[in-house]
């Protein structure tokens, strides 16, 4: 395979992603078939099948966008230590990111379905290890953390964003805005609370 094969073949993985997405988003996991992801992609099932095959190998695949976004976030934040506002940008994004319309109903999805079918719920235990261990990063990029406290902390923390992409579906009018504010600086005055950091502003 070319370069430009390649590229054209990712590319058109990220496409089938997008529309699979839509799809799920729209219609939920069960009621999307491959069959419809195709159609609306404009290819033959069987060239679908080419790129995934199926709709756990997609959910796979959308798990690991949204984990590699959350790595490139963490890493900025690992090159220079943060200052406080920063650290409250970086929060509130990833609050934002949980409040998503289309994204919270996809995860709502994929986790009910879960509970059911072991293949997804492999899939989101092992992304949930890979996002716990970058949150794990992006914290001690602010100070010093025991390993014990520190997996406490993260576990309450995305309890907390994994409930927002319910308020998200739950509440129409909800000011995302304003709560992402609230979320991002009630993380933070925490973190400060329990391990007495210093922020760079502060000192």
């Amino acid at each position: 395979m070319t370069v430009l094969d390649f590229n054209l073949y990712e590319q058109r993985r990220e496409e089938i992603l997008d529309v699979a997405r839509e799809c799920f988003a729209e219609k939920g996991f069960n009621a999307t078939t491959m069959v419809e992801v195709a159609r609306r992609t404009g290819m033959s099932v069987g060239n679908l099948y080419n790129y995934f095959h199926g709709k756990a190998a997609i959910v796979e695949c959308l798990a690991e966008r949204e984990v590699k976004k959350l790595a490139d976030q963490v890493a900025r934040l690992k090159h220079a230590k943060p200052t406080r506002q920063e650290r409250l940008q970086h929060l509130r994004a990833i609050a934002l990111t949980s409040m998503d319309m289309k994204r919270a109903r996809v995860t709502l999805e994929i986790f009910a379905e879960a509970v059911h079918n072991e293949q997804l719920r492999q899939i989101i235990r092992r992304f949930d290890d890979k996002i716990r261990d970058l949150l794990a990063q992006m914290y001690r990029s602010y100070g010093e953390a025991d390993d014990k406290w520190l997996e406490v902390r993260i576990t309450v923390d995305m309890a907390v964003m994994d409930g927002l992409a319910i308020r998200a579906v739950a509440q129409n009018k909800i000011d995302r805005e304003k709560l992402a504010d609230e979320i991002a600086l009630q993380v933070l005055n925490q973190w400060e609370t329990d391990r007495n950091v210093v922020s760079p502003e502060a000192c």
